[in-house]
């Protein structure tokens, strides 16, 4: 019995034993004081001196570590500035030994090409990023040396001077600058792990110049072609080159002939005896000017009849389908006189100017939901303008109407409630105000209809 239990024993202590073998040994984490000489010529910050780009440390550099795991284990900072040359020391925790591999970061650790500000003195330094391969020579205690470090610049500079494509170029100071490239490979960041971000970049010039210093960073391996976009209040401009390289550490001096994009905008509508075409998106002629301030004016219209109804739209490029407002057709009631209308594309609004009938009377739906109307309840609101139409009556048709919509309105006569005709001027039920209720079963338009004969209210 004794043996029996004495074997048992025995295969306990083994069985301990080897449980204490199979748990893996954490290396030791030690702080370590790590010196890494950069000799002439291996340098990370710039300075510019005319066309000649140079490499000096600044006191405020920092150069990060990374092991072979790509682990952060401390900072360094350089022991002189102003200078191509200097001695990175700091504090590291980890297990180092001879020949391990180390990788350095400078000038952050969050390696970032977006934010940048179009200033030399940002992209200095934030933006340019150099990284060197070291190994360890010899570990004496808390004190490692390395090999020498010889740091390479992972992006280029580049300084473009904006201007645009006149005979006698003006220069082009944009609010926002957008750089994109058809590989899609422009970084945006890059990870501990080395893995890129890629895409456009969009620089935010914190000066008012045309004179951009941006960091680029294309890993396409091949030339490229690139596409600049500047907005400069409420214009664009853009540039399209092939065939470009920005290599590696080096320094390129551009300038970009840009081109302002322009977009057309049509008066389209009726009659065709004031627009000279009826509702075409097509007909140049009544394309609209570009003013200095952003908006587009129509050429003037003659209104030789008075009353003349109006219904018109703004379309965009000539297509529909590029753009078209307001979404439902914008009507007025003209007298004899010039008629001319001014679009804001930024806004979206219309402005017509003309003169106001003074033989017609002009009949106006005032109702809520703005959705529908655009303004509630506003009686004077010339948008809601019904037309005359050929039989006598007055209609204002709603495009694209959700189903389920409620509408609440009524009829109000030359823009005021004085005279105004709602419910019990209808076949539509009326709410405690007696105003006319329709609701849409399922999406569409609607359209409102008046009869001024028998002062009688229709929808379909």
């Amino acid at each position: 019995m004794k043996k029996v239990l004495a074997f048992a024993a025995s295969l306990l202590a083994m069985a301990a034993v080897a449980s204490c073998n199979s748990a893996p040994e954490q290396p030791e984490q030690v702080t370590y004081t790590l010196s890494v000489e950069v000799p002439d010529g291996a340098t990370k910050a710039l300075s510019l001196d005319g066309k000649t780009l140079n490499a000096v440390w600044a006191s405020t550099d920092v150069v990060t570590v990374y092991n072979s795991s790509n682990t952060s284990i401390g900072t360094l900072k350089p022991q002189s500035s102003g200078s191509a040359s200097t001695v990175l020391k700091g504090d590291v925790t980890g297990s180092l030994s001879a020949g391990a591999s180390l990788r350095l970061l400078t000038p952050k650790s969050s390696w970032l090409y977006s934010n940048q500000d179009g200033t030399f003195s940002t992209v200095s330094s934030k933006y340019s990023f150099a990284t060197a391969t070291i190994s360890v020579s010899s570990v004496s205690g808390s004190k490692v040396t390395t090999t020498p470090a010889t740091f390479e610049h992972q992006q280029a500079l580049v300084k473009f001077t904006l201007v645009d494509d006149s005979t006698t170029p003006v220069p082009i100071k944009p609010d926002e600058l957008t750089i994109s490239s058809t590989s899609g490979k422009i970084v945006r960041s890059v990870s501990d792990a080395l893995s890129t971000l890629t895409g456009s970049l969009t620089v935010v010039p914190k000066d008012d110049t045309n004179v951009l210093y941006v960091a680029i960073r294309n890993d396409s391996g091949a030339t490229d072609t690139y596409s600049l976009t500047a907005t400069v209040g409420k214009n664009t401009y853009t540039a399209t080159k092939s065939g470009v390289t920005f290599q590696k550490g080096k320094y390129y001096d551009v300038t970009v002939r840009m081109k302002e994009v322009s977009e057309t905008f049509t008066v389209v509508g009726g009659p065709a005896d004031v627009f000279g075409s009826y509702w075409n998106p097509a007909d140049s002629n009544n394309d609209m000017v570009k003013q200095a301030d952003g908006t587009y004016k129509s050429k003037t219209y003659n209104i030789t009849k008075d009353p003349t109804s109006i219904g018109f739209k703004i379309v965009k490029d000539h297509d529909y389908a590029a753009g078209e407002w307001p979404s439902s057709d914008y009507t007025l009631t003209a007298g004899v006189g010039p008629f001319y209308i001014v679009f804001d594309p930024v806004n979206e609004t219309i402005t017509p100017t003309y003169t106001k009938s003074t033989a017609a009377t002009i009949y106006t739906v005032a109702g809520t939901p703005a959705s529908v109307f655009g303004k509630e309840w506003n009686e004077t609101y010339e948008a809601n303008d019904m037309s005359l139409q050929s039989d006598g009556t007055y209609a204002k048709t709603y495009n694209n109407v959700p189903g389920g919509t409620e509408l609440h309105f009524k009829i109000v006569v030359n823009h005021a409630w004085s005279t105004n005709y709602g419910a019990s001027n209808s076949d539509l039920s009326g709410d405690s105000d007696g105003n006319c209720v329709y609701t849409k079963s399922s999406a569409g338009n609607v359209t409102i209809k008046f009869n001024p004969s028998t002062k009688r209210i229709t929808v379909q």
